[in-house]
């Protein structure tokens, strides 16, 4: 009743969550060409399939945390290869993003992929040059444009 009375109340929807990225998408306008298709492929082959028949109002941290555990086990397909973590913290971005605009449109009184926690990024090791290779380097790159770098 309080929210109602602060006018912070969220009007019910039937939009899917499918539904509603796709409108997102459509509707950005900061983002280039190659993005915009790089979204629509997150969001057609990643997201869809999982999240996009729940209404946007009944999605759940449990549903989004499900399902990015689902894309780090099969890529989000039957029977399929698991996806890096880079990629799955990709794909969780834009629905963060989206559910953050949705946020903001007051579509959605709270982003629901705040809850879920995406996979950790390997550290990558750096392998160190010993000095015998530092100078095999240097040799190497003697004359060179890269040289004085």
């Amino acid at each position: 009743m309080n929210n109602h009375n602060q006018g912070t109340l969220v009007n019910p929807t039937k939009v899917t969550v499918g539904e509603y990225l796709r409108s997102w998408l459509g509707n950005k306008t900061d983002i280039t060409a190659v993005t915009h298709e790089r979204y629509t492929e997150i969001i057609e082959r990643r997201i869809a399939p999982t999240l996009g028949n729940i209404e946007l109002q009944k999605l759940k941290p449990k549903h989004v945390q499900d399902w990015l555990s689902d894309l780090s086990k099969s890529g989000g397909r039957r029977y399929g290869q698991g996806l890096s973590p880079r990629t799955v913290r990709h794909c969780y971005r834009v629905l963060w993003g989206a559910l953050k605009q949705a946020v903001k449109l007051e579509v959605l009184s709270r982003n629901v992929a705040d809850a879920a926690t995406p996979p950790r990024l390997k550290e990558d090791e750096i392998e160190i040059l010993t000095p015998d290779q530092i100078r095999a380097v240097r040799d190497a790159l003697r004359g060179h444009r890269l040289g004085p770098i």
